[in-house]
């Protein structure tokens, strides 16, 4: 099968996706498929792959002066394409990139598929809603409702979606996925040298944006809490500021607990991947997640998670990889208090959590499934549940 994905960037400050799609495309090449990936790339911009892949990358610049309209090169490279592939996969909304992306592929007469990465969920379809739906009523109903299917992370993201999704859209559940064998090579300890200060102390970590979605008041609100028993306790932040920061320092500041707080700004990834392994606790606790990547990780280097009900992923509580609860700053303290005080609870926690990383999130098992649901998208074949789960 040859399939054309397509996403607005892979700059790795947009989070999550950025690191998604090229573990996806590099999953489907080893599963058999023809793969490549269009992308857009301004100048000097980063990237979460290299030069070098498995897969043919194509980097298109956006139009000057812009960050988010296509130009003319990429709709003609597009037009000529198109045909060329059996599918098309389309990597988020209420982007002119994709937008027009879409309209190439429905003059084509191209099937294609929609990945939201969440932006079709309720919480995140509210942000600048007047807006969207003017665009919506232009130009993204029709990128929508042309798509051969949507393909969803988890049956909570499709749950939530459906308020601008038409009842017969076949729809694609299909989760991320993750390399088992993440922390290959990562040396324990090297996190903790890079930052002298947490020698010693009990690691709370989060990893992502600083974003206003991702409820970090909360996460505070619980350390405030948690130092009053356990002062060696350390929030560390990893990740870029995209608004949250100054708020979250003058509240730090306010509250004394400047010793207590660690923000790294971002960081390159392997050095994410050292902060993962020197973890004792990640935390999560977003207003609304389709599925976390930065979870994933947690999963895969064996850290205990500890989630709020809105990342919808209760799978970890099944699997005894974490606990989620309800979001109240004293329950969550009383909850991470009682695993980091449990060596025996928090030891069972890393086994599960990679075990549930290679068993229910590996990769390979993802890509079985995508192309599952690409013969679905193409009708093909039936959607059987096993595409779905």
């Amino acid at each position: 099968m040859r399939v054309l994905h397509i996403v607005p960037s892979l700059d790795p400050k947009y989070g999550g996706p950025s690191r998604v799609i090229p573990g996806l495309c590099q999953a489907l090449v080893e599963a058999g498929a023809q793969v490549e990936t269009w992308t857009f790339r301004g100048p000097g911009q980063p990237e979460t792959v290299g030069e070098h892949e498995d897969w043919p990358i194509r980097r298109f610049p956006p139009l000057p002066g812009t960050a988010g309209f296509p130009q003319l090169g990429f709709v003609r490279a597009l037009q000529s394409s198109a045909a060329d592939f059996d599918l098309v996969h389309l990597h988020a909304l209420w982007n002119p990139k994709i937008t027009v992306a879409a309209a190439v592929c429905r003059r084509a007469q191209v099937p294609y598929v929609i990945s939201p990465h969440g932006m079709l969920q309720t919480v995140s379809l509210s942000v600048k809603w007047p807006a969207k739906r003017v665009f919506y009523r232009a130009f993204e109903k029709a990128t929508i409702e042309g798509a051969s299917a949507i393909h969803f992370l988890t049956e909570h993201e499709a749950e939530e979606s459906t308020r601008l999704v038409p009842a017969s859209m076949r729809k694609l559940i299909v989760a991320n996925g993750i390399d088992p064998a993440l922390g290959r090579g990562v040396e324990p300890g090297a996190f903790r040298r890079d930052y002298p200060q947490l020698q010693g102390k009990r690691l709370l970590l989060f990893l992502g944006r600083l974003h206003w979605s991702k409820g970090l008041e909360l996460q505070l609100d619980m350390l405030s809490r948690l130092v009053r028993q356990m002062p060696e306790a350390v929030w560390v932040l990893v990740g870029p500021d995209v608004g949250e920061w100054s708020a979250l320092s003058r509240q730090i500041r306010q509250r004394r607990l400047e010793p207590n707080v660690v923000w790294t700004g971002p960081l390159p990834w392997q050095s994410c991947l050292e902060a993962l392994a020197d973890a004792d606790l990640f935390l999560l606790t977003s207003r609304h997640e389709a599925h976390s990547m930065a979870m994933n990780e947690a999963l895969g280097m064996g850290v205990p998670v500890l989630l709020t009900p809105t990342v919808r992923f209760n799978a970890v509580e099944e699997w005894g990889a974490g606990q989620v609860v309800e979001a109240d700053a004293e329950q969550f303290a009383r909850t991470a208090s009682a695993i980091l005080s449990d060596a025996g609870l928090a030891a069972k926690m890393r086994l599960s959590a990679k075990r549930m990383a290679a068993e229910l999130l590996a990769w390979p098992k993802v890509a079985e499934a995508m192309l599952r649901g690409y013969e679905a998208a193409l009708g093909r074949v039936a959607c059987v549940p096993a595409c779905a789960r």
